[in-house]
């Protein structure tokens, strides 16, 4: 799908936006796994009220990347497990802005 992934080095990557613990970001760019395609590596973030726990790309087995969303980074945490938040998705530093 276009815009999905970045070409570094001739190679498919997500590219996804990480966040270190003094708050600095960066990019982290992840090799997707060939054959399966672009929705074979996504973004994610971890965060818990305005507080960036974990930040950075999401590599999973496809069941759990089907929860991702695609161009957005919006939380499907239940209720139950709040004040925690996480969110995937599937585009070029996609989880630089969240929800």
């Amino acid at each position: 799908e276009e815009g999905l992934l970045t070409i570094l080095e001739g190679n498919p990557v997500a590219e996804c936006i990480v966040t270190d613990p003094n708050g600095k970001s960066t990019t982290e760019f992840c090799q997707i796994t060939y054959g399966v395609g672009p929705y074979s590596v996504g973004c994610m973030v971890l965060w818990k009220g305005s507080t960036v726990m974990k930040q950075g790309c999401y590599s999973r087995q496809v069941l759990m990347l089907e929860q991702c969303e695609s161009r957005k980074c919006v939380s499907t945490i239940p209720a139950r497990f709040k004040p925690y938040n996480f969110c995937c998705c599937f585009g070029k530093k996609c989880n630089k802005e969240f929800s």
